[in-house]
């Protein structure tokens, strides 16, 4: 026996309690419904008292069909409609039988009153179902145990009091830190307020010695400043400032360096040799703090390699980054100027890129760039790859084979 649930809940909504559907899409949901009651009663007939043939008790699905039928058995078909469906009501009188008084009184016995054929849809607040317990609500059940009820009442008051006393217990908690951290906020300012006087003696000199501490600090860097460029920085020239300043630390030796050679590796030396290569960055793309970084600690490392007793080498690279560039400087003289690379021809056009790549060197400021010759990046860049060496094959006596 089966049923189509999408068919039968779409007609059995017209007749739930308070349904406002039109009379005539309630007339269509009840021949729907009385089909299938109808099918269901020829199938009740022919297999006894219960849907599975044989059994003596009702099954999960007796139970299931008499509970989809509940309202309309009870609220809405009255007693000549009803009367139609004789094994179905029989079905329903033996599930109630057999499950016993619980299961009968779930299933309630408020069947319509209307002795007629109709169909009535009963009011909002029908019932389809009865609630347990409802008439007992206030008493407490008219059967109900005083010694298990008196169990009951006092369990719920000691959990009850159990509750207030953890929430008491919580709330005296939070009292005690809130107390204690105002007592350390007043100790804490009574400290401040007693050491005002000290600090703000304190804050005063050092306010009056500040003139005398700034004309020596400036005094310090006009002196490191008047140093020409290239030549030695002398501390008795340039006496040292109170106060440490970039500008007057750095003054003058990076040229210094650069004057002396410290920067250029000697050729032949039998030092150890290290060498760094810079990488290359993007040149198309925009300098950012990650080059700043990298090449930084670069830097770094040559300078202490070279203290070290390497002879140190910081090694500039180049993008080539063929297409890119060609099309970056194509895209420039064409909004700046108006022409394209076949106005220039090849050569020019190669000039004009390569005059861009060395305009984007990659140098941080004070930079220990150690080359052995002050090559641009324009030298480098343009030396023709060399062929890649590969060893010589071996003999198969010499591989043992």
């Amino acid at each position: 026996m089966e049923f189509s649930v999408t068919t039968l809940d779409a007609s059995a909504k017209h007749w739930l309690p308070g349904a406002a559907s039109s009379e005539s899409r309630r007339a269509e949901a009840r021949a729907t419904l009385e089909a299938a009651l109808a099918g269901l009663d020829v199938h009740l007939a022919a297999a006894g008292p219960f849907l599975v043939k044989g059994t003596a008790a009702p099954t999960l699905a007796d139970v299931a069909v008499v509970s989809s039928l509940a309202g309309l058995f009870t609220h809405v078909m009255g007693a000549g409609a009803r009367a139609k469906f004789a094994a179905v009501a029989r079905h329903r009188a033996e599930c109630a039988a057999k499950g016993g008084a619980a299961f009968a009184e779930f299933f309630g016995e408020s069947l319509s009153a209307d002795a007629s054929d109709g169909w009535t849809v009963p009011p909002a607040d029908a019932a389809v179902f009865p609630i347990p317990g409802k008439d007992d609500a206030d008493t407490g059940g008219a059967d109900a145990d005083p010694d298990a009820a008196k169990a009951a009442a006092e369990k719920a008051a000691a959990k009850k009091a159990k509750k207030a006393a953890e929430n008491a217990a919580k709330k005296a908690k939070l009292e005690a830190k809130k107390a204690k951290l105002a007592e350390m906020e007043a100790a804490k300012k009574a400290k401040a307020a007693a050491a005002g006087g000290d600090e703000g003696s304190s804050k005063k000199k050092k306010e009056k010695s500040g003139g005398d501490a700034d004309d020596a600090d400036k005094a310090s860097l006009a002196a490191a400043l008047a140093v020409p460029k290239g030549e030695f920085k002398s501390p008795d020239a340039v006496p040292m400032a109170k106060a440490y300043n970039p500008s007057n630390v750095e003054a003058a030796w990076y040229e210094w360096w650069e004057k002396e050679g410290f920067f250029k590796p000697e050729l032949g030396s039998n030092k150890p040799k290290f060498v760094i290569v810079i990488p290359p960055p993007n040149v198309t793309g925009a300098l950012h703090i990650g080059h700043a970084l990298t090449n930084s600690i670069q830097d770094t490392i040559v300078r202490w390699r070279r203290m070290g007793g390497y002879e140190a080498l910081w090694v500039p690279g180049t993008d080539h980054a063929g297409i890119a560039t060609q099309t970056v400087v194509e895209k420039k003289i064409q909004r700046e100027e108006g022409i394209t690379r076949h106005d220039l021809g090849r050569e020019k056009f190669l000039e004009r890129v390569m005059e861009w790549k060395v305009r984007r060197p990659l140098f941080p400021k004070n930079a220990s760039r150690v080359f052995a010759r002050r090559e641009t990046i324009e030298t480098v860049s343009s030396r023709p790859v060399p062929p890649l060496r590969t060893p010589r094959a071996r003999s198969r006596s010499a591989r043992g084979q």
